[in-house]
């Protein structure tokens, strides 16, 4: 079933107004007409499945039909600070950790980050993001988005307060650092700082280990970026007992 987001103001009553490029979607690509169903995610966290019952050329309005509760969004916080990375891995990355159920990601300037945008650019990037964020939720069945923050610098991240008052977690490759499944916490929210390629520097771990971030190790072999905050973060949800819905959510 095709699944749409739909804005406070484009609700009235039962009646749903799609415009901008889902109408192009909804009529171009889909080929749906009058009578037809969709899947709207409302701002209220639920699922609506609405009748389309006009269709005009900048514009599509459905009448809901029914509503029921989503299963697929977050249901524990878990925050991924990401040190950014090059090409369209970030976007791989923003993609996965909205699917498998993350509540934020901060995107982290770090030492061995390679293709940090120019500063007139990081709005647009995070832009970016943000919408692919959005698309992942028709897919996967998010009403709530995953939050991308603006792009900060690791040293600025820091000094916000990062943690808010949650236990955190560093991936790193010391022979010391405990697997991330023996540090994970369980019943409360987690804030996972994962390093571009190459890692974090040794001052970098060192400056998250004195804000109070935990060492913890992905095992012996070398992961990409993407897989390591993908895995690192499926870990971390399976922990918080927020990788598969619980029964009460429905």
């Amino acid at each position: 079933m095709p699944r749409f987001p739909v804005r406070a103001d484009a609700i009235d009553g039962e009646r749903i107004s799609l415009s901008g490029p889902d109408v192009r979607h909804v009529r171009s690509v889909l080929r749906l007409g009058l009578g037809d169903l969709l899947d709207c995610s409302l701002p209220n966290g639920r699922w609506a499945r609405a009748e389309i019952v006009a269709t005009e050329e900048n514009a599509i309005e459905a009448r809901i039909r029914g509503q029921w509760a989503s299963l697929a969004d977050p249901v524990m916080e878990l925050l991924v600070a990401q040190g950014l990375v090059k090409g369209d891995a970030m976007d791989r990355i923003v993609k996965g950790l909205s699917e498998i159920g993350t509540a934020e990601l901060v995107p982290v300037i770090t030492a061995r980050s390679i293709g940090v945008p120019p500063a007139d650019r990081r709005d647009a990037r995070v832009a970016r993001w943000r919408r692919i964020a959005d698309e992942s939720c028709k897919q996967c069945g998010r009403t709530v988005p995953l939050r991308v923050a603006p792009i900060a610098t690791l040293a600025s991240w820091l000094a916000s307060e990062p943690f808010r008052g949650m236990p955190g977690l560093v991936l790193s490759p010391a022979a010391t650092a405990s697997p991330v499944r023996d540090v994970i916490p369980g019943g409360c929210g987690l804030v996972l700082a994962i390093g571009p390629e190459g890692g974090f520097t040794i001052d970098e771990e060192q400056a998250l280990q004195g804000a109070g971030a935990v060492p913890a190790s992905l095992g012996p072999r070398i992961l990409r970026c993407e897989t390591a905050a993908l895995v690192s973060a499926a870990l971390a949800l399976e922990a918080l007992g927020a990788l598969c819905a619980p029964p009460d959510r429905h």
